[in-house]
Protein backbone atom coordinates (compact mmCIF):
# COMPACT_ATOMS: atom_id res chain seq x y z
CA UNK A 1 0.00 0.00 0.00
CA UNK A 2 1.11 3.61 -0.70
CA UNK A 3 0.08 7.44 -0.97
CA UNK A 4 1.08 8.60 -4.93
CA UNK A 5 1.82 11.97 -6.37
CA UNK A 6 1.33 12.69 -10.21
CA UNK A 7 1.63 9.34 -11.35
CA UNK A 8 0.68 9.48 -14.84
CA UNK A 9 -0.33 6.12 -15.47
CA UNK A 10 -1.65 4.74 -17.87
CA UNK A 11 0.07 6.95 -20.60
CA UNK A 12 3.30 6.68 -18.20
CA UNK A 13 3.36 2.95 -16.77
CA UNK A 14 6.53 2.58 -14.13
CA UNK A 15 6.42 -1.30 -13.70
CA UNK A 16 7.29 -2.44 -9.55
CA UNK A 17 9.14 -5.32 -8.26
CA UNK A 18 8.92 -6.57 -4.68
CA UNK A 19 12.21 -8.80 -3.96
CA UNK A 20 12.37 -9.26 -7.47
CA UNK A 21 9.00 -10.73 -7.99
CA UNK A 22 6.89 -8.39 -10.84
CA UNK A 23 3.68 -6.93 -8.88
CA UNK A 24 2.20 -4.36 -11.68
CA UNK A 25 2.47 -0.67 -12.24
CA UNK A 26 2.64 2.13 -9.71
CA UNK A 27 -0.95 2.97 -9.86
CA UNK A 28 -2.41 6.78 -11.40
CA UNK A 29 -3.23 9.14 -8.94
CA UNK A 30 -3.55 13.26 -10.32
CA UNK A 31 -1.23 15.78 -8.97
CA UNK A 32 -3.15 15.60 -5.58
CA UNK A 33 -1.94 13.24 -2.75
CA UNK A 34 -3.96 10.22 -3.79
CA UNK A 35 -5.67 8.09 0.13
CA UNK A 36 -3.60 4.89 0.20
CA UNK A 37 -3.47 3.15 -2.77
CA UNK A 38 -3.69 -0.92 -2.67
CA UNK A 39 -1.40 -2.86 -5.17
CA UNK A 40 -2.69 -6.33 -4.92
CA UNK A 41 0.42 -9.09 -4.40
CA UNK A 42 1.08 -12.36 -6.36
CA UNK A 43 0.62 -15.27 -3.97
CA UNK A 44 4.53 -16.00 -5.03
CA UNK A 45 5.94 -12.73 -2.97
CA UNK A 46 4.66 -14.32 0.91
CA UNK A 47 7.54 -16.51 -0.17
CA UNK A 48 10.25 -14.13 -0.77
CA UNK A 49 9.19 -11.63 2.23
CA UNK A 50 12.28 -11.51 4.32
CA UNK A 51 13.30 -9.13 7.61
CA UNK A 52 14.56 -7.06 4.73
CA UNK A 53 12.74 -6.70 1.34
CA UNK A 54 12.82 -4.25 -1.62
CA UNK A 55 10.58 -2.64 -3.91
CA UNK A 56 11.71 -1.47 -6.93
CA UNK A 57 10.41 1.03 -9.11
CA UNK A 58 11.22 1.37 -12.52
CA UNK A 59 10.58 4.47 -15.24
CA UNK A 60 11.22 3.81 -18.53
CA UNK A 61 8.58 6.25 -19.59
CA UNK A 62 10.21 8.65 -17.48
CA UNK A 63 7.09 9.91 -15.57
CA UNK A 64 7.76 12.30 -12.68
CA UNK A 65 5.68 11.17 -9.58
CA UNK A 66 6.25 10.30 -5.86
CA UNK A 67 5.63 8.45 -3.51
CA UNK A 68 5.25 8.16 0.38
CA UNK A 69 3.84 5.54 3.50
CA UNK A 70 4.60 2.60 1.97
CA UNK A 71 3.93 -0.96 3.52
CA UNK A 72 3.04 -3.96 2.95
CA UNK A 73 -0.32 -5.92 4.71
CA UNK A 74 0.23 -9.85 3.59
CA UNK A 75 -2.39 -12.59 4.40
CA UNK A 76 0.04 -15.66 4.97
CA UNK A 77 -0.89 -19.19 3.56
CA UNK A 78 -1.50 -20.14 7.10
CA UNK A 79 -4.23 -17.57 6.96
CA UNK A 80 -2.25 -15.54 9.47
CA UNK A 81 -1.96 -11.31 8.72
CA UNK A 82 1.63 -9.49 8.39
CA UNK A 83 2.19 -5.72 8.23
CA UNK A 84 5.42 -4.32 7.69
CA UNK A 85 7.17 -0.68 8.96
CA UNK A 86 5.57 2.05 7.35
CA UNK A 87 8.01 3.81 4.99
CA UNK A 88 6.39 7.23 5.99
CA UNK A 89 9.58 9.44 4.10
CA UNK A 90 8.96 10.70 0.55
CA UNK A 91 10.61 9.00 -3.01
CA UNK A 92 10.60 10.78 -6.09
CA UNK A 93 11.68 9.94 -9.52
CA UNK A 94 13.33 13.21 -10.77
CA UNK A 95 14.96 15.09 -8.25
CA UNK A 96 14.68 18.31 -10.74
CA UNK A 97 11.29 18.37 -10.89
CA UNK A 98 9.38 21.32 -9.63
CA UNK A 99 7.91 18.82 -7.23
CA UNK A 100 10.43 16.57 -5.84
CA UNK A 101 11.49 16.65 -2.20
CA UNK A 102 12.92 13.46 -0.12
CA UNK A 103 14.79 10.54 -1.64
CA UNK A 104 15.25 11.12 -5.28
CA UNK A 105 16.64 9.82 -8.44
CA UNK A 106 17.91 10.97 -12.00
CA UNK A 107 14.70 10.69 -14.08
CA UNK A 108 14.45 7.19 -15.29
CA UNK A 109 16.58 5.29 -13.00
CA UNK A 110 14.66 3.07 -10.66
CA UNK A 111 13.73 4.01 -7.45
CA UNK A 112 14.58 1.14 -4.71
CA UNK A 113 12.95 1.33 -1.57
CA UNK A 114 13.83 -0.37 1.35
CA UNK A 115 11.17 -1.97 3.76
CA UNK A 116 11.81 -4.25 6.55
CA UNK A 117 9.20 -6.48 7.97
CA UNK A 118 9.71 -7.46 11.32
CA UNK A 119 9.74 -11.42 11.65
CA UNK A 120 8.84 -12.84 14.80
CA UNK A 121 10.38 -16.16 15.60
CA UNK A 122 8.23 -19.23 16.66
CA UNK A 123 9.47 -21.13 19.66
Amino acid sequence: MMDTFGVGAPKYTSPMTLNGVPIGIVPCSDDAWAEEMVVELPPEVCNTLKAENYLVIENPDNDCFKLRNIYLDVALPSGARGTSNLIGGVYCSDHTWAHAEGESVTLGEPLRIRIPFPVKQEQ
